[in-house]
């Protein structure tokens, strides 16, 4: 049961040649001394092509092989044998053949003949094909060409790990070199795998054997098997397991050099999931398969495609399905999800694989049967970047600064408004000066304010230079009739300006109430 990339196939498990040693399970592995009968069976099995099984030697072409090995070499060869296309189903073939002779009481070949008439086949294919399910009654097909003993030894010593590994719980690797390609392998194949660093720079990966997943144990142990089969080609691995034999907990390792193994690449097929995703996503997602491993809380996960949105750039959504799974498992990995370096992390579940859940509902993950959603991916992917970043602080306007007294200070934002409005000569400014201005402009000159009787007519504010004509400091305000020696020097009540209280100079006002007023008298003269 699931052979490597090179074909699948049926393992001997009875009687399997296998030892527990002191609660270690040790393979009885092909050595080079076992090269000389398989070369014999080899041959035998070549010479016997076409003829009935029955017709191979027993023990003669395989003399001093262990029985156990041999079968196992002969299954192997039984897998690699190019099988023919039978011309009927066995069962209705035997069926026919029988009534038909029960019938009449015509001579075998004539029967034979009329039901191959009958069925419209050739009397040759309809006797191979009513035996076609009969162990010693089958005929031995041709083999492949190539065939050597120490390849079938290699691949013997492969079917006898994948038998080890069908009666594990868990499974531990060490691996170096091309330990990520690997890793990849195995998420390819559904199986439930964690990954992390090693202190020697490799990888470390933790896999559920198919004991820990009952259910799904004849999935997991092919995917078991065909991981396996790449182990040599890695470059240096240090497998562990424990695994149950005879119902017993023993331990099983292996490391790479001890014995000859088939050099086996991944076979690199993609799952269905990860290639409709590919497939079928929007034009506006750029997607990218097999993006570098990402490093979260310790771990190190594979996703399978890396996810950029036209419509939200930035930080790419990273899409990781996972295969096989049980709650512990499920748990493990949402606590990689509430870690910082998983932002972007989108984990897909599929429901369908599940083992031991009894109903559990994988929160947290997308959940989806055999494909996932567009709708839902992209939800999550929004959901994964987080609520768009706040735009950056507008700074602050800087406050402008005036002249007085030949010194500069800092008007606030009212006074700086009305200070812009002297370029258009009080066309643009929309307040008016108010009665308490107005007294306050009187009281301070001790003479009647004539903007007091105009309150709502004049362009100034009440507050400076709004409106005013600009004049020079130190020319006389004839509308007025102040003095120069008394500019400036009755100091008008505190004002607000933006930002604190400071004081007025009543000329100021003065010089923009007069200003005003010389205003109107020459466009109504005009």
């Amino acid at each position: 049961r699931g052979g490597g990339p090179s074909g699948g196939g049926r393992l001997v498990r009875s009687p399997a040649p296998f030892t527990v040693r002191d609660g270690v399970l040790v393979p009885h592995y092909f050595r080079e001394a076992d090269e000389a009968w398989i070369a014999r069976l080899l041959a035998a099995r070549r010479a016997a092509v076409g003829a009935p099984r029955r017709a191979l030697p027993d023990d003669g072409a395989a003399a001093g092989a262990p029985a156990a090995k041999r079968r196992l070499i002969e299954t192997l060869l039984d897998d690699l044998a190019a099988r023919r296309a039978l011309a009927a189903p066995p069962r209705a073939a035997r069926r026919a053949l029988f009534l038909a002779r029960a019938a009449s009481d015509a001579p075998r070949d004539e029967v034979v003949a009329a039901v191959a008439a009958e069925m419209r086949l050739e009397p040759d294919a309809l006797l191979a094909a009513a035996v076609a399910d009969l162990a010693d009654e089958r005929l031995v097909e041709p083999l492949p060409a190539g065939l050597s003993p120490p390849w079938l030894a290699a691949r013997g010593n492969e079917r006898l790990l994948q038998l080890a590994l069908e009666r594990a719980r868990a499974v531990e690797l060490r691996l170096a070199g091309r330990g990520e390609e690997v890793a990849r392998a195995a998420r390819d194949l559904d199986l439930a795998v964690e990954a992390a660093r090693d202190g020697a720079g490799g990888l470390r990966l933790r896999l559920a054997g198919p004991l820990a997943l009952p259910g799904r144990r004849a999935r997991c142990a092919g995917a078991l098997g065909e991981l396996a089969a790449c182990l040599a080609w890695s470059g240096g691995f240090a497998l562990r397991a424990r695994v149950e034999w005879n119902d017993a907990p023993a331990l099983f390792e292996l490391r790479a050099g001890e014995v000859e193994l088939p050099r086996n690449r991944p076979s690199g097929r993609g799952r269905a999931v990860v290639e409709a995703l590919t497939r079928e996503g929007p034009p506006r997602f750029a997607v990218r398969r097999d993006p570098p491993p990402l490093e979260v809380g310790g771990a190190l996960v594979f996703p399978d495609l890396e996810v950029r949105d036209a419509a939200a750039p930035g930080r790419p959504c990273f899409v990781h399905a996972l295969g096989l799974w049980t709650p512990a498992y499920l748990a493990r990995r949402l606590a990689l999800l509430g870690e910082p370096a998983a932002r972007g992390l989108i984990v897909c579940v599929d429901e369908s694989l599940g083992v031991g859940g009894g109903g559990v509902s994988p929160e947290g993950f997308v959940r989806y049967r055999r494909t996932v959603a567009l709708g839902a991916l992209a939800r999550a992917m929004a959901a994964a970047r987080g609520p768009p970043s706040p735009p950056p602080a507008r700074r602050a306007p800087r406050r402008p600064a005036a002249r007085r007294g030949g010194a500069w200070y800092s008007v606030g934002a009212e006074d700086a408004r009305c200070a812009r409005s002297r370029s258009t000569r009080g066309r643009n400014c929309s307040r008016r000066s108010s009665p308490e201005a107005g007294a306050r402009r009187s009281g301070a000159t001790g003479r009647p304010s004539s903007s007091a009787a105009t309150t709502t007519r004049g362009p100034t504010c009440g507050r400076g230079w709004c409106g005013s004509a600009g004049r020079r400091r130190g020319r006389s305000s004839t509308s007025s009739g102040t003095s120069a020696s008394t500019r400036g020097r009755t100091p008008s009540p505190a004002t607000r300006s933006g930002t604190g209280w400071r004081w007025r100079s009543t000329t100021a006002c003065r010089r923009a109430s007069s200003t005003g007023r010389s205003r109107r008298s020459s466009g109504s003269t005009s």
